[in-house]
């Protein structure tokens, strides 16, 4: 063998596994002292070298925030109250509205009518308002005899007595029908409340009144004099 000294063979393999050492990646490492016995380690958070600077997101700049401002245009008498008729609110309307319907349609059922009044909640040619205490539903038609958009009162039911809600709901109807460009409008046929008032405010063209008779199959018609 070259070395024959085991010093100088040391030397050697130590200078070798210098080079070996030295061409690997570098690596640091971390001297850890342990604390004497009994003792717990105090651990230090590592501190980063770079902080990278904070920036707002842009986008949430971007909006403005909603604010909810209390109405400050007077508005008429009429109209304070008056909304549409939401589907969640159909039952509630029929249990007190229905019993007074029936007293002009003895024979409407309710699941006859719920499917009309659903449909009236998503607009279309029926416009279905309320108050607190009465509820109205219009209809937009085009019929043989008036060949242009004409507003009819499909039906006016109150709780109570409330003339004035039972006004505000055919001014509610009117403006509506002006919105969509209706050529008349006609209300007043089943309210029950005396409305003349109402129609002396807003005018009309066309008065008159009408009355219902309820029919049986062996109802027997009494004789008129045709002189009177």
């Amino acid at each position: 063998m070259p070395y024959t000294d085991p010093k100088a063979r040391m030397a050697v393999a130590r200078a070798g596994k210098a080079v070996i050492e030295a061409a690997k990646p570098h690596v640091h490492v971390r001297t850890v002292v342990l604390p004497p016995m009994g003792q717990q380690p105090v651990l230090k958070l590592a501190q980063p070298h770079h902080v990278d600077t904070i920036v707002e997101n842009p986008l949430l700049s971007a909006w403005e925030p909603i604010t909810f401002q209390k109405e400050t245009r007077a508005m008429s008498g009429f109209d304070v109250g008056v909304r549409r008729v939401v589907e969640a609110e159909i039952d509630q309307l029929m249990e007190w509205g229905l019993p007074r319907f029936l007293a002009r349609y003895p024979r409407a059922r309710a699941e006859t009518i719920r499917p009309m009044l659903i449909m009236a909640c998503r607009g279309g040619k029926l416009a279905f308002f309320r108050t607190d205490d009465a509820c109205a539903l219009f209809t937009a038609e085009v019929t043989p005899w008036e060949p242009e958009l004409f507003v009819y009162e499909t039906f006016m039911v109150s709780r109570i007595s409330v003339p004035r809600e039972v006004t505000r709901l055919y001014r509610a109807g009117m403006k509506w029908a002006i919105d969509i460009g209706a050529c008349g409008f006609q209300y007043g046929s089943s309210t029950g409340v005396d409305i003349r008032k109402f129609a002396e405010k807003v005018g009309h063209d066309v008065a008159g009144q009408f009355f219902v008779k309820h029919l049986r199959r062996d109802m027997q018609l009494p004789e008129l004099d045709e002189a009177a």
